[in-house]
């Protein structure tokens, strides 16, 4: 069992009476063996790879070691909080630049959801790009649903050194508390 349709067939007819059927499952009970054979093919196609029925597992050249170490999850709780906010464009812009400023990069668990947010904002991809360090690279080039993000203007050290922070009015209170708030959040990062 390799393809996707095969393990959806197995998981709605149920294990009884199968066995593994290769070496690399026998320690394995059959539920186990499928639910990790599942975990795998799932990854995989979320990353962009869509499984061949093959017996074994292509060769997939790693991705590079990362050069910066990840934000903290707190850090990156601020960022989906002021995605969902009313000033998410300025507010995204400051998160950024602050996560560039420290030398971080977001953790590989949220490389989807950050990539996702790149593609469909495409006024944030030059702030957020930058953010998704190695592997998000790695997932850009293997994944087309992340095409859009592939533009040689968006990866150029002189759109990196474009980036401004959001221009607040000095009579916008609210902003300028949300921008304080998020700030003294992450100040430890």
């Amino acid at each position: 069992m390799n393809t996707w349709a095969e393990l959806t067939d197995q998981v709605m007819l149920g294990t009884q009476g199968t066995s593994t059927s290769s070496y690399e499952w026998a320690a394995f009970t059959p539920e186990q063996a499928l639910l990790k054979q599942l975990a795998l093919v799932g990854a995989a196609r979320r990353a962009g790879l869509i499984a061949q029925a093959v017996r074994s597992m292509p060769f997939i050249d790693p991705a590079p070691s990362e050069m910066l170490l990840p934000c903290s999850m707190f850090a990156l709780d601020w960022l989906k909080k002021i995605d969902r906010a009313s000033y998410a464009r300025e507010l995204i812009r400051d998160w950024c630049l602050f996560i560039l400023e420290r030398q971080k990069r977001v953790p590989h668990i949220a490389l989807p959801y950050v990539l996702n947010l790149a593609a469909t904002q495409s006024q944030w991809a030059p702030y957020l790009l930058p953010l998704v360090g190695e592997r998000g690279r790695w997932l850009i080039d293997r994944n087309e649903a992340y095409l859009a993000l592939r533009q040689t203007e968006l990866w150029s050290v002189e759109t990196a050194l474009e980036l401004k922070p959001a221009e607040i009015a000095d009579d916008n209170k609210i902003l300028i508390t949300l921008r304080s708030q998020m700030m003294e959040g992450l100040a430890h990062e």
